[in-house]
């Protein structure tokens, strides 16, 4: 049996941009994340990969880190679905 969990409107500062300048200050986005999996996903270790990729990583592009939290869900909970939305604010 499938499962969806999914975080809305989580507000995260990434260290993202195109010139070093950039990443050197951080940008405040939104981030969405929607689960599907037959196996269980735990709400506080799906916050905690998303806080860690931001606190850990730097960007050229907020695509950039959808991708990369896309990587670690998959790593992690094998889905069948993961959707994540990046919204800068």
């Amino acid at each position: 049996m499938t499962k969806t969990v999914f975080i809305e409107g989580l507000r995260l500062h990434l260290r993202c941009g195109v010139y070093s300048e950039e990443r050197a200050m951080s940008v405040q986005v939104k981030v969405d994340v929607r689960v599907t999996s037959e196996a269980f996903v735990d709400y506080q270790k799906l916050y905690a990969v998303l806080l860690d990729i931001a606190g850990k990583s730097t960007f050229t592009y907020i695509e950039d880190f959808a991708e990369r939290v896309i990587e670690e869900v998959r790593r992690r909970w094998k889905p069948s679905a993961v959707e994540v939305v990046v919204s800068k604010l």
